[in-house]
């Protein structure tokens, strides 16, 4: 029996999993590697098959800017000690619509974690910028320093590895239900093979609700709703690669 078992493997579950194994012994974690074929894929995996996400410590919510900017200190340490690299601090720039208080939001709470940041108007912005569409009267909010993009399915392998290399064991399938047994719980994997904890810490997002035929992994209406995104990668390549390539996000 496992002390906590953590089921998902994405962005909270194989950081959790790390924390966990570097506390404590008996750790799990549960949730299936990326596929090899993204587009044969018809299984769990992820929220969206994306490459990159703007990280950044200017934000409208104080909260989400101390908390972004305790992450963002920890991205080398996770690198050195993994040997996979997930973290490009290239910047990042914020446009504000005419009128909005966004970027004067963001700024006050950057300011107050020491965020290296800058703001523009509008003439600033097109003349440092000549590449983007500037609407008349849009301001511009620049965080420098530790702001940029990362490769979350990256940052999933590094965990993974650091959790592995501290004691926990991966168990690289999904899991289909989940059950309160006589001193914990007990996980029931997609081939049927049962997996006993302690504890259990549910970290799937979208996919925690009700799957086809079963149960899903809570009994109670987690109240979330689904919706699509797209998402688009563009190649640059010439002229074009050399007029973006120091292009923030």
């Amino acid at each position: 029996m496992f002390k906590i078992a953590v089921i998902g493997r994405g962005l909270f579950g194989s950081a959790a999993a790390r924390h966990l194994a570097e506390m404590w012994e008996g750790i799990a974690v549960i949730g299936p590697d990326e596929p090899e074929s993204r587009a044969e894929h018809s299984g769990v995996f992820a929220s969206h098959y994306d490459e990159g996400r703007m990280t950044r410590r200017v934000d409208p919510m104080p909260e989400l800017a101390a908390t972004a900017g305790a992450a963002i200190a920890r991205y080398r340490d996770i690198e050195a000690r993994s040997g996979i690299s997930f973290y490009t601090p290239s910047g990042y720039l914020g446009l504000g619509h005419p009128g909005s208080s966004y970027n004067a939001l963001c700024a006050a709470n950057g300011g107050r974690i020491g965020a290296d940041i800058e703001e523009l108007d509008t003439a600033a912005l097109r003349a440092r910028y000549p590449f983007l569409a500037v609407d008349d009267g849009a301001d511009g909010l620049v965080e420098r320093g530790a702001a940029g993009h990362i490769s979350p399915r990256r940052l999933v392998r590094a965990q993974t590895v650091l959790a592995e290399s501290a004691g926990a064991e991966v168990i690289r399938q999904p899991a289909r239900d989940i059950r309160a047994v006589k001193g914990g719980v007990e996980i029931t994997l997609w081939d049927g093979t049962l997996v006993a904890a302690e504890k259990v810490l549910v970290t799937t997002g979208a996919f925690t609700g009700t799957l086809t035929g079963h149960a899903g992994l809570s009994a109670a209406a987690l109240g979330l709703t689904v919706f699509g995104r797209t998402t688009v990668l563009v190649r640059t390549e010439g002229d074009v690669f050399e007029a973006l390539k120091d292009m923030p996000t």
